[in-house]
């Protein structure tokens, strides 16, 4: 079992290493990370419900992995409020839903300021349990889902449609692949891999957001009694958009974040409070990047019968 976890660690590592030539913009698109690490499989006929509010910081410019002196946005910036509700079908099937509402995404220029808001696109997701042994020590589970927009119409402020990479949502349908796997290193000690591709498809405007990979290496360890100390490494690349099948030159990236994170459990119930730091970043043309973001997860699993 480890030479397995060996080949699925190495097996992500070169698909990153494959698609080092996809080269995001500073807000994002779609669903952001809520840092739990509570995504595996549920026993049949308990429901897991999350919730977390993410805020995220945005006020330097890179080309490629160098930062230059900055452009016309001073700024940006994100508050979002995300949600993931579960449902063991049996002890080898789970369905998921997700979504979110944007509460502000916003980039100030030197004289103005230019916001959105919305409900990001939403998602359900079919898991399915492969690997599940040792009372637990070790899950493997693969996931499919379907992504679709809460509304295909642009957002406009002040009669004006924002730029792409403002809007709260795709304005497309899409398609996901999850891979969640754990291994208990000890009483006190677990290991999760975690990734997850999405796929979009064109909106009406015949623009295509481009295909984003995150891939997130955890560790956690017992603090004290019902306490407990994450560090996670979380891999994102995305690819870059494209409008009318052109590629756009200021979009896509590679970025490399830390995230520390403490988790305190009570029974059914997880608070976790969740820091991300990028210390890599690469950004095709000339980009906003991200500085930072920080995030508060809630969790409670309820059984139904």
């Amino acid at each position: 079992m480890r030479n397995l976890y060996s080949i699925l660690f190495a097996t992500l590592c070169i698909f990153i290493l494959f698609r080092y030539n996809c080269k995001s913009q500073c807000c994002s698109v779609g669903i952001p990370s809520g840092g739990t690490t509570n995504l595996g499989i549920l026993s049949e006929k308990t429901i897991r419900a999350n919730v977390f509010y993410r805020f995220s910081k945005s006020d330097d410019y890179y080309t490629g992995d160098i930062k230059i002196p900055n452009g016309l946005v001073k700024n940006g910036e994100f508050k979002f409020l995300g949600y993931n509700v579960g449902l063991g079908l049996s002890n080898k099937f789970l369905l998921e839903f997700e979504g979110g509402y944007f509460f502000s995404k916003s980039q100030e220029y030197e004289i103005d300021i230019i916001k959105a808001y919305g409900f990001t696109n939403h998602l359900v997701s079919l898991k399915y349990n492969i690997i599940n042994k040792f009372d637990n020590s070790i899950e493997l589970t693969f996931g499919v889902g379907f992504k679709f927009p809460f509304t295909s119409e642009p957002f406009a402020y002040r009669n004006v449609v924002v730029p792409y990479d403002l809007q709260p949502t795709t304005g497309a349908i899409g398609f996901a692949v999850h891979l969640f796997s754990s291994y208990d290193l000890n009483d006190d000690a677990k290991l999760f891999l975690i990734h997850r591709s999405e796929i979009n498809n064109h909106n009406n405007a015949n623009y295509t957001y481009g295909e984003v990979y995150l891939t997130s290496i955890f560790l956690s360890q017992l603090i004290i009694e019902n306490l407990s100390g994450l560090i996670q490494l979380r891999n994102e690349i995305k690819t870059k958009d494209k409008l009318n099948d052109k590629l756009m030159p200021n979009s896509g990236s590679i970025l490399l974040f830390i995230c520390p994170q403490l988790n305190y459990n009570l029974d059914s119930f997880n608070i976790t409070l969740i820091f991300d730091y990028p210390i890599y970043k690469y950004y095709n043309g000339k980009q906003l990047a991200n500085n930072y973001s920080a995030a508060i997860n809630l969790s409670y699993i309820l059984p139904l019968n």
